[in-house]
């Protein structure tokens, strides 16, 4: 029996997507030998944890959820607390001695400023030997960070037992922009209607630049320009950048816990060449509608892949989930990757223009941008 242990069991992501995943897995028969212990600050039980991601099921059967509540455990935890993590070690080795337990994975689905406490607590406690681990975004903050996080990892871990997931490559999706590889040209789009909503104080401290250009749209397009997986590397070290345009939508300084002379970006607007091919990427909020596409041109014929509504929002992570259980790596990104995405990030900062604002319409300067190379955005 393998024991899976959720860091963050009470937070968004867990309660609309990662138990949500789980339950699909074991509903597959997937999850028979596997139970779970969530790991949060506040005082809970499996009871109302489940009630809680009920909502975000699909497809929920009751007496299937009442089996796999019989498979859920509990243990409450301030993260920062170092004394409580030798409790949490006996919590565990109880449970290994009373279901056998032959392997643990651990899951850190917390706020990064949680992310090395955790680590390095799993490691002084002795609760990492031997173990897996998964890693949730934003992978440090800039590429000292990540690698220090890198090194903190590898520390306690092996390097084929860390996880770092992008959600994206769990999207059935990427398959086809497998077979779509080697374009003459590529454009990118991650739009959305809305505003940055509650997440006031972390968007505020990442922008659209390291919210989803570093990881998500970084890996797609490794990915498309890619001919085999051991590739990606090499297509973001050999990625020259040719200009940027970053935007601010008109109410996002009026938006909760924004400071009121912010010059963080919601809008991008990006042109690199990779070996004389052209990419454009286009991000950003506040714009007319929600699409998250890649759009290839190959012998003047165009080929569009939409990553915007081809899974329910488990989906990606019943994949990669059960991925980590088989020790696939396939679909996660490597320590390199991560590092040379966040160089790239760091480049495109010193580049960074004049914040241009914008309501609803991409401005004139990135519609520019690419009409000026003969195309147009693809949205």
């Amino acid at each position: 029996m393998d024991l899976f242990i959720l860091f963050g069991v009470s937070g968004d992501l867990s309660r609309k997507k990662i138990i949500p995943a789980f339950y699909e897995l074991f509903k597959q028969g997937k999850l028979r030998d596997t139970r779970i212990l969530g790991v949060s600050r506040r005082d809970l039980s499996p009871e109302y944890i489940l009630q809680e991601v009920k909502p975000h099921i699909k497809n929920v059967e009751d007496k299937k959820l009442q089996e796999f509540k019989e498979n859920l455990d509990y243990f409450q935890l301030t993260f920062s607390d170092k004394e409580k993590y030798s409790e949490l070690a006996s919590y565990i080795e109880n449970i290994e001695k009373k279901h056998r337990i032959k392997d643990k994975i651990f899951y850190i689905s917390t706020s990064p400023e949680f992310y090395e406490p955790i680590i390095e607590a799993l490691g002084n406690n002795n609760i990492s030997r031997n173990s897996k681990i998964i890693i949730e975004k934003p992978f440090g903050e800039d590429t000292d960070s990540a690698s220090k996080l890198n090194m903190l990892l590898k520390k306690y871990f092996s390097d084929e037992n860390i996880f770092r997931m992008d959600h994206y490559l769990g999207k059935k999706s990427i398959h086809e922009l497998e077979k779509l590889r080697e374009p003459e040209k590529l454009q990118i789009i991650f739009i959305e209607p809305f505003g940055i909503g509650t997440r006031g104080e972390y968007y505020n401290k990442f922008g659209a630049l390291k919210d989803v250009f570093q990881n998500h749209i970084l890996q797609l397009a490794a990915i498309t320009l890619a001919k085999k997986e051991a590739e990606k590397i090499f297509i973001l070290k050999k990625l020259s950048i040719e200009k940027i345009i970053c935007g601010q939508y008109n109410e996002y300084l009026k938006e909760d816990k924004i400071p009121q002379h912010s010059k963080t970006e919601t809008f991008v607007a990006i042109k690199m060449i990779y070996e004389n091919i052209p990419i454009y990427i286009l991000a950003g909020k506040k714009l007319s509608k929600k699409k998250s596409a890649v759009i290839i041109q190959r012998s003047n014929k165009e080929t569009e892949i939409d990553f915007t509504n081809d899974y329910f929002p488990a989906e990606p992570y019943v994949h990669l989930i059960a991925d980590v259980f088989s020790g696939k790596q396939t679909y996660f990104v490597s320590e390199e990757e991560i590092e040379e995405q966040w160089k790239i990030v760091e480049k495109l900062a010193l580049m960074k223009p004049k914040i241009i604002k914008y309501d609803h319409e991409i401005p004139t300067e990135a519609k520019k941008l690419i009409e000026d190379d003969g195309w147009e955005w693809r949205i």
